[in-house]
């Protein structure tokens, strides 16, 4: 009879077809060799047990231990022992077998890979549990060498020609995928993990690596090398084994340029649009467009392998998500830094962006004044929120952002101030021409701009205004102006015509010119059409009065520069007594009645 199996021989067989708790055998009747020493079948990599895997030749990669005291670390005389093993996602059961060399040995440590014949021990029907791997020997054992575990951070530093300080080390990471699969491949794959601190990029044409479905939430371990591609910091995957699904991503980052510190980090890019539109679907891998907010300009990577691909083009204005990399083919690696967009729903419309509604108003570009003939221009605040004019700027009709750089200067809700062509000593003395009381009327002197103060011509010309950007915010143009009259605008912009005395607001100057600076009535701090008749005194050293034109109920509050209420008082009169205690400096008087609302400016000394 057939007394000694070998692995190799090729036998026939006769029987009956059985099965034993599940398993499907044969009983023989007749057992024939035909020959020896054949060749075995490779190993069928599989995840799972089950029908499929009973009686195959299979391997399991990426498992250890769910109890080492389940090994059979002494000699077994009889039968076997059932074990547990995990690769982190599922747990499945080994069979060691009393007649194997397996029994007796110390029990695996860390992570192994197992060969085996799939088998299956159920008990009663139906039988659809209890499948098994037997090992056959100790050396369908493969233990791993010992892998360290690190953070992302402790292999992701650079040395200064951009090359990873730990290139080469193997060792095991843990984090979230981000993105999609970036290879495109059914024989490799490339993807971004993240730890939440920091990311790292992924690349592997190892099949059992390779084999991983990309899924963003997914928390997976990576076992690899550390390397880099094109400057871009990645591992070289073997193995991949998912922990946990439907993670949650850190929120992305808002940046304004690229570099080492956004590679691999979901990061943000807004109110861009694109610099050159042609660029859009020009490669066949993909394409890179420049993009820019109007002050900074970052490349975009659109690759073939994300929905994003072959899509019509963005118009106008849109925010950017995406994923940090690097594509730069030579030492240093210092440049060719990208943000790639992961799907379409990382393109969206941009938020709406906030427009200050500001105006220049009013226009002196030709003075009569023998003792004081500066050019002047009035910007006013037509909204209900306060403007900070800081890091703004302003030109004539040349029209060129940055030319004159405003310093860190508010104007309130309703309020007028001027800029005027002359030093910040002579403030008092043109206010005083102008019958108004010293510090009433907050001016921009010629020496607290960043640039030059541009010539404004009475043959046409106009005032431009720019925000911090340098984006284009309004603009106030003139074809002529009179000598001793300003020239004065709407809320658009549009040219109204010359001042005329009397009439909104204008009045004549003690050198004759007419004109509204600041739009107060003249010997007062109130404006030109206004429900306060004055605030006295002004500045004030902590109580002050505002004075109201009737007698009428009143809400009247104290305001700082952040918006913070300081003290607030309601009533029915026409004059209200307030105390201002609080530090130096320049507050809001904000004051409420049914005919309205109104904010001026009180100084605390």
């Amino acid at each position: 009879g057939y007394a000694s199996p070998q692995m190799g021989d090729s036998l026939v067989v006769h029987g009956t077809v059985s099965q034993y708790n599940g398993l499907t055998q044969l009983q023989p009747d007749s057992i024939y060799v035909v020959n020896q020493s054949n060749a075995l079948p490779t190993p069928a990599l599989v995840t799972a047990l089950d029908e499929s895997t009973e009686s195959e030749l299979i391997q399991l990669i990426g498992f250890s231990l769910v109890d080492p005291t389940q090994w059979p670390s002494t000699a077994i005389t009889f039968s076997g022992a059932n074990v547990d093993i995990t690769d982190g996602s599922d747990t499945l059961q080994i069979r060691i077998a009393y007649s194997t060399d397996i029994d007796g040995t110390p029990a695996p440590t860390g992570t192994f890979d197992i060969t085996g014949i799939g088998s299956q021990y159920d008990s009663s029907s139906p039988y659809t549990e209890g499948y098994q791997l037997f090992p056959r020997m100790l050396t369908d054992i493969f233990e791993y060498p010992y892998i360290p575990t690190y953070t992302i951070g402790q292999v992701d530093g650079i040395d200064a020609d951009g090359v990873p300080d730990s290139l080469n080390v193997y060792c095991k990471v843990e984090g979230i995928v981000m993105g999609v699969d970036m290879q495109g491949s059914a024989t490799a794959v490339s993807f971004t993990v993240h730890d939440g601190t920091d990311g790292l990029g992924t690349y592997s044409s190892v099949a059992t690596a390779a084999s991983y479905n990309v899924t963003e939430g997914d928390e997976v371990r990576i076992i690899g090398s550390i390397g880099h591609f094109n400057g871009l910091l990645q591992m070289y995957l073997d193995s991949v084994v998912v922990l946990s699904t439907g993670n949650s991503l850190q929120s992305p980052t808002v940046i304004t340029s690229l570099g080492e510190n956004t590679e691999s980090e979901l990061i943000k890019f807004e109110n861009a649009t694109m610099v050159d539109p042609t660029q859009w679907g020009s490669g066949s891998s993909g394409y890179s467009i420049d993009i820019t907010n109007g002050t900074d300009t970052i490349v975009m990577r659109i690759d073939a392998d994300v929905d994003l691909y072959g899509t019509t083009a963005p118009t106008g204005a849109f925010d950017v998500v995406g994923i940090g990399g690097q594509y730069d083919w030579s030492a240093p690696y210092d440049e060719g830094y990208q943000l790639l967009p992961r799907y379409i729903a990382d393109i969206t419309p941009a938020a709406a962006v906030w427009i200050p509604e500001i105006v220049v108003s009013e226009i002196m570009a030709g003075s009569n004044s023998t003792g004081y003939n500066a050019d002047w221009f009035e910007i006013y605040n037509y909204g209900d929120t306060v403007v900070n004019i800081g890091g703004f700027s302003w030109d004539d009709e040349s029209d060129i952002s940055g030319t004159s750089v405003f310093p860190s200067v508010t104007i309130a809700p309703g309020e007028a101030i001027v800029v005027l062509d002359d030093v910040s000593t002579n403030k008092d003395a043109f206010l005083a021409e102008w019958k108004l009381y010293p510090g009433s009327v907050t001016i921009v002197a010629n020496d607290e701009l960043t640039g030059s103060f541009p010539s404004l011509s009475q043959n046409g010309d106009g005032v431009y205004l720019y925000d911090a950007s340098g984006a284009a915010l309004t603009n106030s143009l003139y074809a002529a102006a009179t000598a001793g009259y300003s020239v004065e605008f709407d809320t658009t912009g549009a040219f109204t015509g010359d001042a005329v005395d009397g009439t909104n607001g204008a009045y004549t100057s003690l050198e004759g010119d007419v004109g509204s600076p600041g739009n107060l009535t003249p010997n007062s701090n109130v404006n030109e059409q206004s429900i306060v008749r004055n605030i006295y005194p002004n500045p004030t050293t902590g109580m002050f009065t505002v004075e109201l034109g009737v007698e009428i109920e009143y809400t009247v509050q104290i305001v700082n520069m952040m918006g913070e209420t300081i003290a607030a008082e309601q009533g029915v009169g026409n004059a209200v007594r307030m105390n201002l205690n609080a530090a130096a400096g320049t507050y809001l008087v904000k004051v409420v009645t049914d005919r309205g609302t109104q904010t001026l400016r009180v100084v605390l000394q």
